[in-house]
């Protein structure tokens, strides 16, 4: 299926992002801060893993087939929003391990 790898990335990581930042919209500041870091950092990791032949998308029939510097398009996406989608839970989830352990004192 063409478009498995982008639902996945929808359903996965986009959508939970969203819910998360729509209630505590106190991370999108801090978050506009590292994904640019994290982008960089992950398209650099791509193009070398690919350029040097570690992985390939070639022939991969659950990609839309756009590219650029041989990282398809569903692979930028994955690393903007699976980053936000783990920043997003790490902060619930200290948030309500601090709610956990004040409760118990």
């Amino acid at each position: 299926m063409e478009l498995e790898y982008l639902i996945s990335i929808i359903l996965l990581s986009i959508i939970p992002s969203a819910i998360i930042l729509f209630y505590k919209r106190n991370l999108i500041k801090p978050m506009l801060k590292v994904i640019p870091i994290v982008f960089v950092t992950g398209v650099l990791w791509d193009y070398l893993a690919v350029s040097r032949g570690w992985w390939s998308y070639a022939g991969r029939p659950y990609m839309l087939g756009i590219s650029f510097i041989g990282v398809p398009l569903e692979d930028y996406l994955f690393i903007i929003f699976a980053s936000m989608t783990i920043i997003c839970l790490w902060e619930v989830l200290k948030e309500k391990l601090k709610f956990f352990k004040n409760k118990d004192r």
